[in-house]
């Protein structure tokens, strides 16, 4: 049996800690078993249903929400194979992280640290420091609400683009994703790493690179770099760094010099957004509540903000400012929370 509490505050659900908005209905699913019997509750009632793993990735809206809210608590870590990992999708993606590392697997050790559930990655694509889910997950399994039936896909089937998948664009509500299966190896990697991280190996002379080391590493340059959201409420990184052509960043460098980081994604190049905010002035700046971080101008800081309004005034301002300095559209990557169909 699933249970139901009425009109929870959304925002209390996330750790941005905005929007006004309450959720019509919100349930806990600890089972894999449950899910269908969500769904079905959902069809009784005439409400959509509106999944949400740590709320880290996840924005509250001011109106409220006439759906049912499931918070996705399955848990779970076992080992399949020497290389194999199956984490359910209630995990921390953290305590995966920590799991695989422990045992001297590589290929996620640079998700350390990483906020939200193992079941939001894939949505996402989350990846951080060079690394990504798409490069290590061979399948999920998912309970379809076309079908009615779960279903397993693979890592084909989940159509991974940069901080993109099908469950975000067509596929969007869905998919109740209920595990992960990833394939790491034994290889130990070796430098250069990310800039960010080589830089603070080379600065501690170190020389140990087994995962458990570099998770170590890992999680200290991220202390250093990104704020705790249980002490200031945010949603980590707010912006995806831009994708842009060879003609537009060739304009930007006439203007501004290098920029720095650079990569080729196919056929357009990737540059860091934080570092077009920088160039901007915009760090430690104030918008409507909302506080560019003063050491990392990716983050976005809950300082005073209330509502929704407050955050989407404050996103629009900045993306003008990029957009006329740099002739560069930014992207939001948090989620706004919203209801699809019924």
């Amino acid at each position: 049996m699933i249970d139901l509490q009425e009109n929870v505050l959304l925002r209390d659900l996330t750790t941005f800690k905005i929007g006004l908005g309450r959720a019509r209905y919100l349930t806990t699913i600890t089972e894999r078993q449950q899910v269908p019997e969500l769904y079905q509750k959902a069809q009784e009632l005439n409400l959509p249903v509106v999944i949400l793993g740590e709320g880290s990735n996840s924005i509250a809206p001011d109106r409220d929400l006439e759906a049912i809210v499931a918070l996705n608590r399955i848990k779970g870590i076992e080992q399949l194979s020497e290389t194999e990992l199956r984490a359910g999708a209630g995990e921390f993606l953290d305590d995966l992280v920590a799991y695989a590392t422990e045992r001297g697997l590589c290929g996620i050790e640079s998700l350390s640290g990483v906020p939200g559930s193992v079941g939001a990655a894939p949505i996402q694509n989350v990846g951080a420091y060079g690394q990504d889910i798409s490069q290590v997950l061979i399948e999920l399994e998912a309970f379809d609400t076309v079908t009615g039936e779960f279903v397993v896909l693979n890592s084909t089937d989940c159509g991974f683009t940069y901080r993109e998948s099908i469950f975000k664009q067509q596929a969007k509500g869905r998919y109740f994703i209920t595990s992960i299966t990833v394939k790491l190896h034994h290889k130990q990697p070796q430098p250069p790493f990310y800039t960010s991280l080589q830089n603070y190996i080379e600065q501690h002379h170190l020389t140990d690179f087994s995962p458990a080391k570099l998770r170590q590493y890992i999680l200290a340059v991220r202390g250093s770099k990104i704020p705790d959201y249980h002490q200031v409420p945010s949603a980590g990184s707010f912006f995806k760094n831009a994708l842009i052509t060879k003609s537009q960043l060739d304009d930007i460098e006439k203007s501004f010099g290098t920029v720095p980081f650079a990569e080729p994604i196919g056929d357009l190049i990737k540059i860091p957004t934080g570092w077009m905010i920088d160039q901007a002035g915009l760090r430690g700046r104030l918008f409507h509540g909302v506080k560019i971080d003063d050491n990392n101008a990716l983050i976005l800081l809950n300082d005073s903000a209330k509502t929704f309004a407050d955050l989407t005034q404050a996103v629009a301002e900045i993306q003008q400012i990029i957009k006329d300095k740099f002739g560069v559209a930014i992207e939001q990557e948090p989620i706004n929370i919203t209801a699809i169909g019924r």
